[in-house]
């Protein structure tokens, strides 16, 4: 199917790493959201000492103002939505780092964003996302169709991706 072909063209065995470790390096940034009565996932996107704000899709996050996060290590916490886009599937959530405990905290202080490495990327290249839903891990293949796309609403360039599968 599509999400096999697009996988080979992308996933090349002598470009990137054996594909176990990068999804390694990978899982720590993921996070399994519960809102309301609808599970998802997320991916943090900022930490300072006294919180952690998680990207996510807005077609979750409208479901609860308060939601249950899970980490990779099994560690749950509480967050709270603090926005809803009003133009696309993405909202923004917030933990404080007081509930979360010292050796989950550690982990996740390796996480950083390779500037240098997302500064090469160009449309059409390959890429793919790592979500954490209902106790596992799911990946999905897909390509950059912009890298660095200004959104009015966010007053940033962002990346847009697309992932095998999405309409």
């Amino acid at each position: 199917g599509m999400l096999e072909q697009t996988s080979n063209e992308i996933l090349n065995a002598d470009d990137i790493p054996a594909i176990e470790e990068v999804v390694s390096w990978c899982i720590p940034t993921s996070v399994s959201i519960k809102a309301g009565n609808y599970m998802g996932c997320g991916s943090i996107i900022y930490m300072s000492e006294e919180e952690i704000i998680l990207v996510s899709c807005k077609h979750l996050l409208q479901y609860g103002y308060d939601i249950e996060v899970t980490f990779f290590d099994d560690t749950q916490v509480f967050g709270v939505v603090t926005y809803l886009s009003d133009q696309y599937d993405v909202a923004f959530a917030k933990i404080k780092t007081d509930q979360i405990p010292p050796s989950t905290l550690v982990d996740l202080r390796y996480l950083h964003v390779d500037k240098d490495r997302v500064s090469t990327l160009k449309e059409g290249d390959g890429m793919f996302l790592i979500g954490f839903e209902a106790g596992g891990y799911l990946t999905r293949i897909g390509k950059v169709v912009n890298p660095s796309e200004y959104f009015v609403e966010f007053n940033s360039f962002m990346m847009r991706n697309q992932c095998a599968g999405e309409a």
